[in-house]
């Protein structure tokens, strides 16, 4: 037996097939920008962060493991990406999936390498609304966190990146500045003691 097929049937297919075929093209073309904005923020590479967002990236595309492109560039002490993506929307209190880490707490656990650069990016979060009580799936807030590598560079100015240190003797005295200005911003800015 064979039945005829409504004309009105028809278009609702045809019209569904031309929607899956055109939203299959925007997801592809969202996941490239994705890993381009990863491959951009990984190499902190700030031009090509602005060029990808401008194309019309997500700034809070999630990676395989909740982290964000700005917990990325925070992470590696990128300001200038981390003011594009901020620019761009990117969401200052967003957690990744595994620890629940923000951008505020990638940043201060990573100013240990570079605390100029830290200091630089952390400002900028807070600046942007950063919340500076939150605290690691551990319990330390930033301010803890900067209190440690404060002490640490105190103790030890070679701590800091000892290849650099050796050759320019000042930059220890301005790592040790800006663990201390860190430590007062998150004050400034709420932290509890």
């Amino acid at each position: 037996m064979h039945r005829e097929v409504h004309p009105n049937t028809l278009r609702l297919i045809g019209g569904a097939v031309v929607l899956f075929a055109i939203l299959a093209g925007f997801w592809a073309r969202q996941d490239r920008l994705r890993m381009a904005l990863v491959a951009a923020t990984l190499q902190t590479n700030p031009d090509e962060v602005r060029r990808v967002l401008q194309d019309g990236a997500d700034p809070n595309a999630r990676g395989q493991y909740g982290e964000t492109p700005l917990m990325v560039a925070a992470s590696l002490r990128d300001a200038r990406s981390v003011q594009f993506l901020l620019d761009a929307g990117a969401d200052v209190h967003a957690a990744d999936a595994v620890t629940g880490t923000t951008p505020l707490l990638h940043a201060t656990l990573n100013a240990s390498t570079d605390p100029v650069a830290g200091l630089e990016t952390i400002r900028l979060l807070l600046q942007r609304g950063a919340d500076p009580r939150v605290e690691t799936d551990t319990g330390l807030s930033p301010y803890e966190i900067a209190l440690r590598w404060q002490a640490r560079v105190s103790k030890n100015p070679a701590y800091f990146r000892p290849e650099r240190l050796s050759s320019q003797p000042s930059a220890a005295a301005a790592a040790e500045l800006a663990m201390h200005a860190l430590v007062h911003e998150l004050l400034a800015r709420g932290a509890q003691r």
